[in-house]
């Protein structure tokens, strides 16, 4: 709507409307997410000197600017839009019905690629090339997937501070009075120097191994693979499955209740000589 009214879409305005409508946290990290899944969706700038509307940032610093690409005649994942003017193209509701089937299309190659490696990662790797694959493994981790790594956002041009004295007085040696750098040095010499510390590395592991277990002690070997092997083929199979196969499988499962219904109905009323 900002971008169809010829408004400049800062990112302060873009993250109300979004937290407002989607009552949920929009920082530039989700920002920089969404630039990872969907590059030719947005572009973006640093500006300086416009209207904020956060009530936090001055208009004299640099803002996010956040534009969408609608026109672009060689992108094969930017949909075309009709233009109303010359100028600029406009925002309508089959645009944004585009660009979400896309940014999904996107988002689920994504969790297709941890499948892939994941599937690989078992005791029986399983191979099954993405245009046969209609359902995830039952045993994929979908909600422990890690996080999209955020793309870098353009940021505001670097203004050089300092925030000791001994900064102020390498860079202003030569440009004041011998007193004044004196007395500087001698709050550099007192300023205790901060020791660097870094955060413990942590190493998180997406897919554990699988571990044998107790259980199994004492069955052969040969016995152990041929059921996981069987198992594998059966996961392979319910992967690759066509609803309209899962639908039918569905219904001859429910014929044994079915069966047994009626021969009680049949039975209650004495009506299985009739049959």
């Amino acid at each position: 709507m900002l971008y169809n009214r010829l408004e400049t879409v800062t990112f302060g305005r873009l993250k109300q409307a979004v937290q407002k409508i989607c009552r949920r946290t929009f920082e530039e990290k989700t920002l920089g997410q969404i630039k990872t899944v969907y590059p030719a969706a947005y572009t973006f700038r640093q500006e300086k000197g416009l209207k904020c509307y956060d009530g936090t940032t001055k208009q004299s610093d640099y803002q996010l600017v956040v534009d969408p690409i609608l026109h672009q005649n060689d992108a094969s994942d930017t949909p075309r839009v009709k233009t109303l003017s010359d100028s600029q193209p406009q925002m309508s509701a089959q645009a944004l019905l585009l660009r979400k089937d896309v940014f999904h299309s996107k988002l689920i190659d994504i969790v297709k690629e941890h499948h892939r490696k994941w599937l690989g990662m078992l005791e029986l790797p399983v191979v099954i090339p993405d245009e046969q694959l209609l359902r995830w493994h039952p045993k994929f981790p979908l909600d422990k997937l890690p996080d999209i790594a955020p793309s870098e956002l353009p940021e505001p041009p670097v203004v050089k501070t300092y925030s000791s004295a001994a900064s102020v007085l390498e860079k202003a040696r030569g440009m004041i009075s011998e007193r004044s750098a004196k007395a500087l040095e001698n709050v550099a010499a007192s300023a205790p120097v901060a020791a660097d510390k870094k955060p413990p590395e942590t190493t998180v592991t997406l897919f554990p191994a699988p571990s044998s277990s107790a259980a199994l002690k004492g069955i052969s070997q040969t016995l152990l693979e041929k059921i996981r092997a069987k198992e594998a083929e059966k996961l392979e199979r319910a992967m690759t499955r066509p609803e309209t196969e899962n639908k039918k499988l569905m219904m001859m499962s429910r014929l044994p209740d079915l069966a047994r219904i009626l021969r009680t109905y049949l039975t209650f009323f004495n009506l299985s000589d009739y049959f």
